[in-house]
């Protein structure tokens, strides 16, 4: 074991750890938008810088390793200004204006808009409001003051490409790729923790983007539909059809799936004494933790102009 100062706090972890997973064990906020615990860091949006004693520059928080009598702070002006610089960047082609409003101070972030009439993608436009990961990030980092300010006339490239359509073919999923930052969480979790491989990163430069199978739509692809890919998002870019819009749930309670006979532990979100939303749950050495397709939308009810809107008696003949 090792022992590492934390914002002047002494903590304890496992020599060869990952920094930032320590960070967060030890009740620390910290940004890592492009990280999956257990996985190998891909080091992609660089919010998770910090600054280590001994160390040039800023390292990132998920590629460094414990090391003992490591003295490490994440709250610096220094760290908070690289956060921000990157998070501008991440911003510079990502619908903002639910992110870094200039009326921050006069109207919080899901209640009536008082901003242009010009911008359609909003706080309340956007399915995952106040469960939006970039969103406590950017709170968090202080953007959208003096450092991001997303007026009319501001050059971004955002607002001046044509974004690419959502796909909502399927009534599992939707995949909205005009949200994505191009963290590639959702094509290491299907590759590495589903070993599906549906999921891959097409085009080069500006246009990369995520794509499912040869880049059609997701029910062309080899997608299983599990909902890993959902479970770690950061944004709005995949989220499940049937709760799409259900705020945060009231509580989380764990439970075991009855779709069949494995009986996956999963969690319940529970809002106004109504399940609303399923997640993997750990705790089950067999299932581990993704779960299937009928254990996360199984419950869910049918939609579209097809299904049967009032009831029905048959008649036999004769």
């Amino acid at each position: 074991m090792a022992t590492i100062t934390i914002n002047g706090r002494s903590v304890e972890a496992e020599v060869g750890a990952p920094l930032v997973e320590v960070i967060k064990k030890a009740g620390f906020a910290i940004s890592n938008l492009c990280y999956l615990d257990g996985l190998p860091p891909y080091a992609g949006c660089r919010t998770c810088a910090v600054e280590v004693e001994g160390m040039r520059g800023l390292p990132l928080s998920c590629t460094t390793t414990v090391m003992d009598g490591m003295v490490v702070r994440t709250d610096t002006p220094e760290v908070t200004e690289m956060r921000q610089e990157v998070l501008a960047v991440i911003l510079a082609n990502h619908s903002d204006r639910c992110l870094t409003c200039h009326r921050i101070e006069h109207c919080r972030t899901g209640e009536i808009c008082l901003r242009d009439n010009e911008v359609t993608h909003r706080c309340v436009t956007c399915s995952k409001n106040y469960r939006c990961e970039l969103q406590t990030t950017c709170d968090a980092a202080d953007v959208g003051r003096a450092n991001v300010e997303p007026y009319i006339d501001e050059a971004r490239t955002y607002y001046r490409h044509q974004q690419p359509e959502p796909d909502r073919a399927n009534p599992f999923f939707e995949f909205d790729p005009q949200m994505c930052i191009i963290c590639t969480r959702c094509v290491r979790a299907c590759d590495d923790l589903r070993h599906t491989t549906a999921i891959t990163l097409a085009g080069r430069g500006f246009s990369t983007m995520i794509a499912f199978g040869a880049g059609g739509r997701i029910d062309e692809s080899n997608c299983d539909f599990c909902g890993a890919c959902i479970d770690v998002c950061p944004t709005a870019t995949l989220m499940e059809a049937p709760n799409k819009w259900v705020a945060r749930p009231d509580k989380w309670v764990t439970t075991t799936c009855t779709e069949c006979s494995m009986g996956c532990t999963i969690q319940m979100g529970v809002r106004d004494g109504r399940g609303v939303q399923v997640r993997p749950g750990n705790g089950n050495d067999v299932s581990r933790p993704p779960i299937c397709v009928r254990g996360r939308v199984g419950d869910a009810p049918p939609r579209g102009k097809g299904r049967m809107g009032a009831a029905s008696i048959g008649r036999g003949e004769g």
